[in-house]
């Protein structure tokens, strides 16, 4: 089960991520 939530984690973070890096490009060009 441990290697589920890793894997899972590892996907959320990396989502979070770029979202959080196109967010910041994105309030940039403002």
């Amino acid at each position: 089960m441990e290697g589920d939530i890793l894997k899972y984690g590892w996907l959320i973070v990396l989502t979070l991520a770029q979202i959080i890096y196109l967010w910041i490009r994105m309030a940039g060009k403002r």
